[in-house]
């Protein structure tokens, strides 16, 4: 394999295990969300797959003058890069999958709260009502 197809192969294998340490953290996330929500938790976690996704920009930035080679040159892509692409891919639509409902999970806990904040509103301005109203 010549450096070129070996520095590619090395950086995506690299995004390969990334991705997958992210698709752990969003089923975390998801797992959370449906046992016991605590969307803190959920929100700390997503500062954890921030961190790897920078981590990938930086492979991709780093790569992006031998893409730009192997583009170029119009060689085929090196022995089993399609296999590691095909898994980054993969992971990458598991982790939208998963992202989504959390994101839905995340929305039923806010509006359920931002019910139950309602009702006990209602019922503080009823008993004030009843308090300020009351026959003398």
């Amino acid at each position: 394999m010549n450096p070129i197809a070996a520095e590619l192969t090395d950086a995506y294998r690299r995004e390969e295990q990334l991705y997958l340490r992210i698709l752990d953290l969003v089923e975390q996330q998801n797992r959370i969300m449906e046992e016991d929500p605590n969307p803190s938790v959920v929100l700390n976690l997503c500062g954890d797959v921030e961190g790897l996704l920078d981590q990938i920009a930086d492979i991709e930035e780093a790569i992006a003058p031998a893409k730009k080679e192997w583009e170029q040159s119009k060689r085929q892509p090196p022995q089993g890069l399609d296999v590691v692409l095909g898994s980054i891919q993969g992971s990458i639509e598991k982790i939208a999958l998963r992202q989504d409902h959390v994101r839905q999970g995340l929305m039923q806990y806010i509006q359920h709260h931002q019910d139950r904040v309602g009702r006990a509103r209602a019922s503080v301005n009823a008993r004030r009502a009843r308090v300020a109203y009351k026959p003398a």
